[in-house]
């Protein structure tokens, strides 16, 4: 399994899109996310990292917000003396450092927003890695913890991986109930798109009927994600 590389995972409109999603904006709004493959990923982890930053400093907030700045941190020397970045000498001393500090948000703050957000950043660490067994398991941490905002991000995510390694049913099955119960973070239109991607092979017939009315959406970012999505599946 190849694992999600930084290219795969860029997009266009990328501040925007963060800014719409944790400023809990119209659903009109929230639904300029993209949908494709590892771009989700980057997108959500920058989104709870942007909200924790605009939210009030607690006591678990300010702990996410220390690991946060650890997994921001650059390899090799710093700055300047009042450079306020986290450095590291190597690659492997970061990641040590970083995945040390989300397990700690998680095992001192389980149940919590905060732990919620520190899995995900787990589970995204693994899957940029290639590790997609870690990456699940954090997922599904993520997915157990925190509110049904949370929760929703986790669970795309987690529909997302079982799409590279395979699982269609998996994935089938967690976006039909994100369709069923949209959130805040993933509306119904951003789970349909990706559950009609999943179906297209199997099910076409269904995949071209969620697709069809999204096509016809009075919002011009919603029908241009359906079209496009319609164009790539070779959907007739």
């Amino acid at each position: 399994m190849d694992k999600f590389t930084r290219k795969d995972m860029k997009t266009d409109r990328f501040a925007e899109q963060v800014q719409h999603s944790l400023r809990f904006v119209t659903s009109h709004s929230r639904q300029t996310l993209l949908y494709s493959g590892g771009a989700l990923l980057l997108i959500l982890v920058s989104a709870v990292a942007y909200y924790v930053r605009q939210s009030q400093q607690t006591t678990r907030q300010q702990t996410l917000v220390s690991a946060l700045r650890i997994h921001e941190g650059v390899v090799g020397p710093a700055a300047g003396p009042g450079d306020p970045s986290a450095t590291f000498p190597t690659k492997e001393a970061k990641e040590q450092a970083q995945a040390k500090a989300f397990q700690d948000v998680i095992s001192k703050h389980a149940g919590s927003n905060e732990a919620s957000v520190a899995a995900y950043h787990l589970g995204a660490i693994a899957a940029d890695a290639g590790k997609m067994d870690e990456a699940e398991k954090h997922f599904k941490t993520a997915a157990a913890s925190g509110g049904k905002d949370y929760a929703s991000t986790a669970n795309f995510s987690l529909a997302q991986l079982y799409v590279f390694s395979g699982k269609s049913n998996e994935a089938e099955k967690i976006l039909r109930a994100l369709v069923d119960s949209p959130t805040t973070l993933v509306s119904k239109e951003q789970a349909t798109i990706a559950l009609a991607r999943v179906l297209a092979k199997s099910k076409p017939a269904e995949a071209k009927k969620l697709l069809d009315p999204l096509q016809k959406d009075k919002n011009p970012v919603i029908a241009r994600n359906a079209l496009a999505a319609y164009g790539e599946l070779g959907l007739q």
